[in-house]
């Protein structure tokens, strides 16, 4: 039995199910059942409740920025369950256990069966949105449940399927257009290369699945229903902010932390590339990590999150606070160097790993897409987790002894 490999016992989809609810009721009891809406939640429960009133009409205009799907799907659940919080927090809870799920199998997929593709999901509730997002009635988790089932549809090469999952993960979060543009990408490219008709059904399929939205925001005017744009005097808030990648880039490490560890070989770059990365974190001093307008307008806090609260509730120095920051952003283009150069290898065609191909695409086109986000907030970064995960773990394990003995990783 491999290093990595788990008892035929537990390697099975039904007893990680099994687990994953039972860790989901257990941060359900620690967060507290009868615990008040919290944040955005408030919010969301009356628009959930105006759709309950008006039916589909309300995707015409409604007063949230968020796609339609979910609230529709919330509306429906509280018809029948009724509309009281523990309800619709039932219906996130059964959210929650079709994402782990999904997220196990598609890691079965990429990464075989083992303890890796096991644990992986984890990594959602380890972190606090995570764990925040799969009890509270919020948008984000439908979306991450279709951005995983678009993902595997997109390396199983099911395009009606493919078609559907991304659909649904437009169509839940507007932003999930970042997978929807790296699956087109990637099957053009693999279309190119290989002349495989397959490949252009999935790149067709990719781009239907933006016309239901594209629908929607001619109905709309803009990104987003006119109430939600009311804030902006009614003008599209997009534009492009340097903080954004700044602080998605030091997420990176902040949100796998643990993958990184255990692939800690890959980011062992020689010491001429280590001396750019440090000249070239500089640039965070140029765009320092802070909260953006729509933040500061919407809320009272004045960070971008948990974890920013966190360091200036410990740190209290300002200084101190962006150190930390820089020290991530610095981690994070290590990270972004190994896929960078993942990506130059499968473009030059010096090695064939589609798998890793289309992750590292994923995570380059969430960075572009989320560089013109009017938002700047740590939550929006959890849709990268299971797709580093993933894409960290499938770089090759090596043991202490070979990491000693081995030559320095060469990116590219």
């Amino acid at each position: 039995m491999s290093e990595m490999a788990l008892s035929p016992r537990w390697d099975k989809p039904a007893v990680f199910a099994a687990v994953y609810a039972v860790v989901l009721l257990a941060v359900s009891w620690s967060i507290g059942w009868d615990r008040p809406c919290w944040a955005d939640e408030c919010h969301f429960l009356r628009v959930i409740n105006d759709f309950a009133s008006r039916g589909p009409a309300a995707v015409v205009d409604y007063d949230a920025g968020a796609s339609p799907l979910v609230f529709l799907l919330y509306a429906g659940w509280g018809t029948v369950f009724g509309f009281d919080l523990g309800s619709l927090r039932c219906l996130s809870l059964l959210i929650a256990l079709a994402t782990g799920l999904v997220f196990h199998l598609l890691a079965r997929t990429v990464l075989g069966s083992g303890r890796e593709s096991f644990f992986l999901p984890f990594l959602l509730l380890l972190n606090p949105y995570g764990a925040g997002l799969s009890f509270f009635v919020y948008t984000d988790m439908t979306m991450i449940l279709f951005l995983l089932l678009a993902t595997w549809a997109a390396i199983r090469g099911k395009a009606v399927w493919l078609c559907c999952t991304s659909t649904g993960a437009l169509l839940a979060r507007q932003y999930a257009a970042f997978l929807v543009a790296a699956v087109f990408l990637f099957t053009l490219f693999r279309f190119v290369r290989t002349r495989d008709r397959r490949f252009l059904s999935l790149a067709i399929a990719s781009a239907v699945s933006a016309l239901p939205l594209a629908g929607l925001m001619a109905a709309w005017g803009g990104i987003a229903p006119p109430r939600a744009l009311v804030p902006f005097d009614g003008t599209s808030p997009v534009a492009f902010h340097a903080r954004n990648l700044t602080l998605y880039i030091a997420l990176i490490p902040v949100f796998c932390f643990p993958v990184i560890v255990m692939r800690a070989n890959v980011f062992r770059f020689g010491v001429r590339t280590h001396l750019f990365l440090v000249a070239l974190s500089l640039i965070y001093f140029l765009a320092p990590i802070a909260p953006s307008e729509a933040a500061l307008l919407y809320s009272r806090y004045e960070t971008v999150g948990l974890f920013h609260r966190f360091l200036v509730s410990v740190l209290r120095e300002n200084i101190a606070v962006h150190a930390v920051w820089f020290i991530c952003f610095l981690a994070g283009l290590h990270v972004l160097l190994a896929l960078g150069g993942s990506v130059a290898r499968n473009v030059r065609g010096t090695v064939d790993a589609p798998d890793e191909l289309l992750l590292d695409l994923a995570v380059f086109s969430f960075l572009v897409l989320m560089a013109w986000s009017y938002q700047t907030w740590e939550k929006y970064a959890l849709p990268m987790v299971p797709l580093i995960g993933l894409r960290v773990l499938l770089f090759p394990y090596r043991s202490l002894s070979e990491r000693r003995s081995g030559e320095e990783h060469v990116p590219f």
